[in-house]
């Protein structure tokens, strides 16, 4: 069975995307061992960053397909 990649499964992936990057925030980056550990924190953040490039790349995507 293939999945149709319709408008409605780019934004799901959108709203996936910020689901996950809301949870490392709150409960990764915040969390007090975070900010006590340098070197984990900057991990974190880094695949905070990469997870952010995917969420404005899935966007950028959608609006070539479906919004011009």
């Amino acid at each position: 069975m293939k999945l149709q990649n319709d408008k409605f499964s780019y934004h799901e992936l959108l709203d996936r995307l910020h689901l996950i990057l809301s949870n490392v925030d709150d409960f990764l980056l915040d969390h007090p061992v975070t900010q006590h550990e340098k070197k984990v924190r900057k991990m974190i953040e880094k695949a905070s960053n990469k997870l952010s490039d995917a969420y404005q790349e899935i966007g950028r995507i959608e609006f070539e397909k479906f919004e011009k």
